[in-house]
């Protein structure tokens, strides 16, 4: 079940880092040759102190994914009087953003250039 939710959660990331452009299986392979294991320790760290985090990501990714396409629409937050889809009735109790928010954290200090 973790392996799953960090390869999830991998998908996530990875697509919101993806600006208009495929996925690449190698988009990281010279800025940060091991963002997997950065992505699969953080999900792992908060699902140790929160046994919910697994069931919480896999039920954003449905929310994100399997309703409108894995556009990590779900992610965004709301702005002024624009009402992000994480606010929206469907997605008001999902929780966990906060596990992204850190394996992003991540990444991005890891990350090269």
């Amino acid at each position: 079940m973790a392996i799953m939710c960090a390869f999830l959660t991998s998908l996530l990331i990875l697509s919101f880092f993806s600006p208009g452009t495929s996925l690449s299986s190698n988009y990281y392979a010279k800025t940060c040759p091991n963002v997997e294991s950065l992505v699969r320790r953080a999900v792992r760290d908060a699902a140790t102190s929160d046994k919910k985090v697994p069931a919480a990501l896999l039920r954003m990714h449905f929310h994100d994914c399997f309703i409108r396409g894995c556009d990590a629409s779900v992610l965004l937050n709301s702005k002024g009087k624009n009402t992000a889809e994480k606010d929206g009735p469907p997605n008001v109790s999902l929780h966990a953003f906060y596990v992204i928010d850190n394996a992003k954290k991540v990444v991005e200090s890891a990350a090269q250039g």
